[in-house]
């Protein structure tokens, strides 16, 4: 089976806000996703979209928080990429308490000593 190394989709959604969300190409697996006209870290809402769905209550956890603050943490540096879409998530996906006052803690800690 072949290896897709470019990626290309359109999500539009209407509702009482609309939702424009695009796929940029990239390569390698990697890719961007523009949400309301901001570039987006993919793999992190892919992550968020993955702990809400299943077997749980349909939010984020400390475990799904811990898995999403190590991807942040990835390249050593916290982007604008990475806030933009952190705060897309905190404001967008049900978090429990713990998991998003901890996340909130340990990004914060971390990026105070960058």
């Amino acid at each position: 089976m072949p290896i897709k190394l470019f990626h290309y989709s359109s999500i539009y959604v209407t509702s009482e806000k609309q939702l424009f969300v695009t796929f940029e190409k990239t390569n390698f697996m990697s890719y961007y996703k523009t949400i309301n006209g901001l570039k987006m870290d993919g793999h992190l809402l892919d992550m968020a979209d993955e702990a809400i769905a299943g077997a749980g209550d349909g939010r984020i956890s400390k475990a799904d928080a811990e898995t999403m603050i190590h991807a942040v943490k990835d390249a050593g540096d916290y982007t604008d990429i990475e806030k933009d879409t952190m705060e897309y998530i905190r404001d967008n996906y049900k978090w429990t308490d713990g998991a998003n006052e901890w996340f909130r803690t340990q990004i914060s800690s971390w990026a105070a000593k960058r």
